[in-house]
């Protein structure tokens, strides 16, 4: 035995060829394993790329999606001293039999052999027995489960200090799809060396029957979690929708390997997951089968695979003209997302905006159109495990920072105004709280990533965002048109960049819609998305997992008068990134329209920092504490924060005087002299300071206030701007009697 080399794992390789601690082969001995050649791809919607679920969960337990700490029973404990028909029966498959076997009838238990109505032989007995010695060394102890095809028994190695293996015989050995897939194990799933895959030890031979030699996994499968009782007895509490997003990465990642060799799954169910200690593990490969294999049965689990989806894009048989079933790699994640959508139903309501995006998630998944969906593996893991740091950060409030995969970021804060010092002609109290004007925002969102599969395409949307920047708007919409037409309709109504850029353009336009030519040429009704709100909804669906459309819909609500909306969207990005500068000022400004001035100061008090906007942060931050919020006037606790964080700014590059410094200070003392007008404050309950005197009092305020107009009409920019600023000054200048 040696040493297993496999980082950070100490673990040591036996004489099964694997690791006793980490479960998997040594490096150097799979280093030049050949896998079996995945076939073509059939289009690019289904090209395989780079993987990076592998990437995103490489960590068992642990890390950022450990799930939790599930017991593990006694293999023993789990024998079935009475195995009994699998129940409901099973699908005869002898001859393409499509009749149930293994069903009772009139209130009697289903027999375990018989024929079936046609007259097909079948049996559901187990063939071994405990003390059953299997190469000379698996020692039956008896069965566990039954699977699709098979009988799982537990057994112990005998050469190996009675470690437990399972062991998978057919179910019915009459039946030639059994037969066929037990064939198909044999030959495929030996090479598999995948953490979350169940590994397949050996293959042995008893009384002219193979059986697969499995590690035991015995953990709880996840068809329990979805009762609560279940739920209670395997996680020892309700299942969270964050549970069930960690599933679905770890199922996914394992789907992508699979794929990556030219495999499907094809039998996605919860039954064939097991939660075995804090990971899981995806058993009964007996569905697997080539990418390429248009011609063997397929195993399935109805409603995981639809029929309507096995005949999808099939061709006729050259014999008969029937049409043929085929499955692809879309045809595996339509089963996650099948799985995964039992379990949300299951779980405890997550965040609302989390909810939506795991929704749209897996309608993604399963649309009708198949140019609609998750074209890989690693692409709806990417977008899930998004969704996992929406649902987490929303629930717990810890940030979850991760660069997108699609978009670059964006460099502006989408601030409007709230974290700069006020104009020269600035005379309110308050701050303007509008937000950025939509030409402006139609050029700061984050810019996709060129498209990596159009070359062409992806230059005419540079094209389109070029001439949009440029305010061009007639050339951008050529350009955007000639990216559809290179894409083609199919592709272009489903790809999310025509969507952002068609969403950019309205923008742009002030919402005004044109006369339809690109909805005409994606089949896409003329009225059926109006505004830029409409096509960044569609972004969302395709990309649920991303902040870049949320932010664009908290924009678009926040514009429509809707700040209770904004504020769900914005926020749902500032929990995953406080650093994320559009988000702050979004929310800021979302909360202060609701009233909630905390809330506001809240979301720009945690700016981090590092923040390139941490400075516009802080400003804006004086602003809303010293601002009037209409006829509400700030308490002089918020006025004496307010001195003391413009004391702690840096303007005009560090210099204790300046423009900068003179027009803030004139703002803040604008607002002073205002609540002592009104009464809402008493010149005592001013905090002394270099903002308001000291000793504070309105007539100190008042020279004070006019000695920063005066200095602001200093750099006046125009001979009228200079006239307004000492007419104010004169106008608020303390009054004399000569």
């Amino acid at each position: 035995m040696t040493a297993c080399d496999r980082p950070p794992c100490d673990g040591t390789v036996t004489a099964t060829g694997y690791c006793d601690t980490c479960g998997r082969r040594p490096a150097a001995s799979t280093a030049g394993a050949t896998p079996p050649s995945p076939s073509p791809p059939t289009s690019d919607r289904t090209a395989d790329v780079p993987s990076r679920a592998s990437a995103v969960l490489s960590t068992a337990g642990g890390g950022e999606m450990s799930l939790p700490d599930v017991s593990v029973l006694d293999p023993s404990e789990l024998v079935d001293d009475n195995p009994r028909p699998p129940k409901d029966g099973r699908r005869c498959g002898k001859d393409g039999c499509d009749e149930t076997i293994g069903v009772g009838f009139g209130g009697q238990p289903a027999r375990p052999s018989g024929y079936c109505p046609r007259g097909h032989p079948y049996s559901f007995e187990p063939r071994l027995h405990r003390g059953d010695l299997l190469g000379g060394q698996y020692r039956v102890e008896g069965p566990v489960a039954h699977g699709g095809l098979g009988w799982i028994y537990l057994a112990r190695d005998t050469q190996l200090d009675d470690r437990p293996v399972a062991l998978k015989g057919l179910i019915n050995a009459n039946d030639p799809t059994a037969l066929s897939v037990a064939e198909a194990e044999r030959r495929y799933l030996t090479a598999l060396d995948h953490p979350d895959i169940v590994r397949i030890i050996n293959v042995v031979t008893w009384r002219d029957t193979g059986y697969l030699v499995m590690e035991f996994v015995g953990g709880r499968s996840l068809r329990e979690l979805v009762t609560r009782r279940g739920q209670e007895r395997v996680l020892g509490g309700p299942l969270r929708l964050e549970h069930v997003a960690a599933y679905g990465c770890r199922i996914l990642d394992a789907l992508d390997y699979l794929h990556s060799r030219g495999l499907l799954y094809c039998d996605m169910k919860p039954d064939n997951v097991i939660h075995h200690g804090d990971r899981i593990k995806i058993i009964d490969l007996g569905g697997v089968r080539r990418i390429d294999d248009h011609v063997s049965n397929i195993v399935r689990t109805r409603p995981y695979l639809p029929d309507e989806e096995l005949y999808h894009d099939s061709e006729p048989a050259e014999e008969h003209g029937e049409r043929r079933p085929r499955v692809t790699k879309l045809s595996d994640l339509y089963t996650v997302a099948v799985t995964l959508s039992e379990l949300v139903e299951a779980a405890v309501p997550g965040p609302p905006v989390a909810q939506d995006s795991f929704r749209r998630l897996l309608d993604r998944a399963t649309a009708v159109e198949t140019g609609a969906r998750f074209a890989t593996a690693a692409e709806m893991s990417t977008q899930l495990r998004g969704v996992w740091r929406e649902i987490h950060s929303l629930s717990t409030g810890v940030p979850h920072i991760a660069r997108s995969t699609v978009f670059s970021p964006g460099a502006d804060p989408l601030d409007a105004g709230l974290g700069a010092v006020p104009p020269p002609d600035h005379e309110a109290s308050e701050p303007d709280l509008a937000p950025p004007a939509p030409e402006h925002v139609a050029l700061r969102l984050p810019v996709p990533i060129p498209h990596p599969d159009a070359p062409a395409a992806a230059r005419e949307l540079l094209t389109c965002a070029t001439s949009l920047a440029l305010g061009d708007l007639d050339a951008a919409e050529e350009g955007l048109l000639r990216a559809c037409r290179l894409l083609g309709p199919a592709i272009a109504r489903h790809d999310w960049r025509i969507a952002w850029h068609r969403g950019l353009l309205l923008l742009a336009r002030g919402d005004v819609q044109d006369d339809g030519a690109i909805q005409r040429l994606l089949g896409i009704s003329p009225g059926a998305r109006p505004r830029a709100r409409d096509w960044f909804e569609a972004v969302c669906d395709a990309l649920p997992g991303e902040p870049a459309p949320k932010l664009a819909l908290g924009y678009c609500a926040e514009r429509a008068g809707e700040p209770e909306v904004a504020a769900r969207r914005y926020e749902a990005v500032w929990l995953r990134d406080p650093s994320d500068g559009a988000a702050t000022f979004g929310l800021a400004r979302a909360r202060l329209a609701a009233d909630d001035r905390a809330g506001a100061l809240a979301v720009l008090d945690q700016v981090p920092p590092h923040a390139p906007h941490h400075r516009a942060a802080r400003l804006a931050a004086v602003r809303v504490r010293a601002g009037w919020r209409g006829e509400r006037p700030p308490t002089a606790e918020e006025f004496r924060h307010a001195q003391e964080l413009a004391g702690q700014l840096t303007l005009d590059g560090g210099r204790t005087e300046g423009q900068e410094r003179a027009r803030l200070a004139a703002e803040i003392r604008a607002s002073a002299l205002r609540a002592l007008g009104v009464g809402a404050l008493a010149p005592d309950e001013l905090a002394p300071g270099p903002l308001f005197g000291d000793p504070p009092g309105e007539r100190r305020l008042r020279k004070l206030l006019e000695a920063s107009l005066r200095e602001i009409a200093e750099g006046a920019r125009t001979r009228e701007e200079h006239a307004a600023l000492i007419d104010r000054a004169n106008r608020v200048r303390p009054w004399t009697r000569f």
